[in-house]
């Protein structure tokens, strides 16, 4: 404009000089003084102000608009102006007033032209340094929900392949995540490739936006029940590991509580896939204890197979749980009768899994009082056998004993193998005294113990028992099967019976008999033994004797000084 103003003044002073050729001119006086200061100001004034009858006038035609491609073209080289310092500036940390400028130029182009793949470019550059530019972009984009999910894809697939961290920080704040993206974080936990990426986006949008948030938790607690095993496992510990929260627990645990609630209702048989209903649960429990008690309320009421599923896995359970854990101890105070296996089972893997094998003071003594108010069962006693004290344990003798033989044996096993109050030898000593009739079985079962039950100890039990009075009733039981199992302790066994017969053994019905029966399976070492005996008893072991054994008598009463009436009785037997 100002070199066309120049054109046509330069034009119009060329005009006047021609218009002024040829006419006169007055005569300048050549004593026509100088124009002074104030004249040539004023000329000044007048040239730079003509008046208006010596103003030039011009007048501008109407703007004629750039075409489309015009257009495009000036508003791609300002935006690659732009972008061209986008760099600098950001290292310089400013970077508003062009990331302004570049969204804008990018949300009033056409979304295949060069404007927005040049941007969608420089973002993937370096994602996470444009994770800011990404989201302003899509403010801008937000009044045009069509463009808005076409911009999203278009960022959402650069995203996608960089770390979980920079594709989360990208979805955590911007003015809507459209469906599609959400399907598009679906598909990206079910490809294990994916997984850890799409559930963590997941559990950011679902932090972010809380009008879809039970939207999502839905749909990842409903991939806990994926046939998928990989899809299940991962599912259930994202759930369990990030989503235990005040924002997502209601209704997480809702889900898994009412799934595992179904199995106590299952029909025997029914072919429910037990496994995808128990296992939420379970992982939620390794972290909230608290939850035993619907475990428990469950088993309560399961059909068998359940029963035996919950008690499968539940040792995976308890190696997340303590002994001194509330939830625990409110347990064993409030279950029912019904729960007991499970709760043993718990003690057992509690007590087997601590180093020491021994249950913390505070739980022997929740144990005792369940035991001794409420579930008078001794199973529940032996977890915490090695927690007691030996008059405790020496008190429930009895009861321990009746155990089935599954109980009996792991009862047993305690208390041979495991420290506690009492030691082997004396553990064999009280149970010989305890036992009955009934509970043979278990002096036959600790003497096939042999690493624990060593010749020492056993023979040291045995000179204890013979010692006391009143002999117990089944000491001759234990000596008999000690001639049957152990020929190692065949000399202590004699000694054993030598002083018996300094007790009068004889006087002691229930027990004599016992003795004849361990004089003839020890014969002949237990001849000796029958000599010792006064005469009416030797009768009558000797008549009790084999006909070829009762000949080892005799022999024995020719080669030793046997008395008279011992020898007159064996003259007589041998005829």
């Amino acid at each position: 404009l100002f070199s066309l103003l120049q054109s046509t003044l330069g034009n119009s002073q060329a005009q006047v000089k021609a218009d002024s050729i040829g006419k006169p001119t007055s005569k300048i006086s050549a004593a026509t003084p100088k124009p002074t200061e104030s004249l040539k100001r004023k000329a000044t004034s007048e040239a730079s102000n003509p008046p208006p009858s010596k103003r030039l006038a011009l007048t501008l035609g109407d703007p004629k608009p750039f075409d489309e491609s015009t257009s495009q073209q000036i508003l791609a080289a300002m935006f690659e102006s732009v972008k061209s310092g986008d760099s600098a500036a950001s290292r310089a940390g400013q970077t508003s007033l062009r990331s302004t400028l570049l969204c804008r130029f990018a949300s009033t182009s056409p979304l295949t032209g060069r404007i927005v793949n040049s941007l969608c470019a420089l973002i993937f550059t370096e994602p996470r340094q444009y994770i800011a530019l990404a989201q302003q972009w899509l403010f801008k984009e937000y009044g045009d929900p069509s463009r808005y999910e076409i911009v999203m894809s278009m960022l959402l697939s650069g995203f996608v392949g960089q770390e979980r961290e920079v594709l989360s920080d990208f979805l955590s704040c911007l003015p809507e995540i459209p469906a599609k993206t959400l399907v598009k974080l679906y598909s990206m936990c079910e490809d294990t490739s994916t997984a850890d990426a799409g559930f963590s986006s997941l559990l950011v949008v679902a932090r972010s936006y809380p009008s879809i948030r039970e939207a999502i938790v839905s749909h990842i607690l409903g991939m806990t029940q994926s046939e998928r095993q990989d899809l299940r496992t991962k599912a259930i510990r994202t759930v369990a590991g990030e989503m235990l929260d005040d924002i997502f627990s209601p209704q997480v645990v809702a889900f898994a509580s009412e799934k595992f609630s179904r199995l106590a209702e299952m029909p025997a048989g029914s072919g429910v896939p037990i496994q995808s209903h128990m296992l939420l649960l379970f992982a939620l429990c390794a972290k909230r204890p608290a939850l035993l008690l619907n475990i428990a309320s469950v088993y309560e009421r399961a059909p068998k197979e359940v029963r035996q599923a919950i008690l499968d896995y539940i040792p995976g359970l308890v190696a997340h749980l303590s002994m001194n854990d509330v939830a625990l101890h409110k347990l064993l105070r409030t279950f029912a009768k019904e729960a007991t296996p499970l709760v043993f089972h718990i003690l057992n893997l509690l007590t087997q899994a601590a180093k020491s094998k021994q249950p913390t003071s505070e739980l022997a003594a929740v144990v005792m009082d369940l035991y001794q108010t409420r579930i008078k069962d001794p199973i529940l006693l032996l977890p915490i056998l090695s927690g007691l004290s030996r008059d405790t344990i020496v008190q429930q003798f009895p009861s321990l004993l009746r155990l089935d033989t599954k109980g009996l044996e792991s009862f047993l096993k305690r208390m041979l193998f495991q420290p506690h109050a009492i030691s082997v030898t004396d553990f064999l000593v009280i149970l010989v005294e305890k036992c009955t009739r009934k509970d043979t079985r278990a002096i036959s079962f600790c003497l096939k113990q042999t690493s624990v039950v060593k010749s020492g100890v056993l023979a040291a039990a045995l000179t204890q028992l013979v010692d006391k009075t009143p002999l117990p009733p089944l000491l001759l039981y234990l000596i008999l099967k000690v001639i049957e199992t152990r020929g190692d302790l065949l000399t202590a066994v004699q000694q054993s019976l030598a002083r018996l017969i300094g007790k009068k053994i004889w006087e002691s019905p229930g027990l004599w008999e016992g003795y004849i029966r361990c004089i003839l399976k020890l014969h002949p070492r237990s001849i000796n033994l029958a000599f010792a005996l006064p005469l009416e008893q030797f009768k009558a072991v000797t008549l009790r004797q084999k006909p070829k054994d009762q000949q080892d008598y005799v022999r024995y009463a020719v080669e030793n000084n046997v008395d008279m009436q011992r020898k007159a009785f064996l003259e007589e037997l041998a005829k």
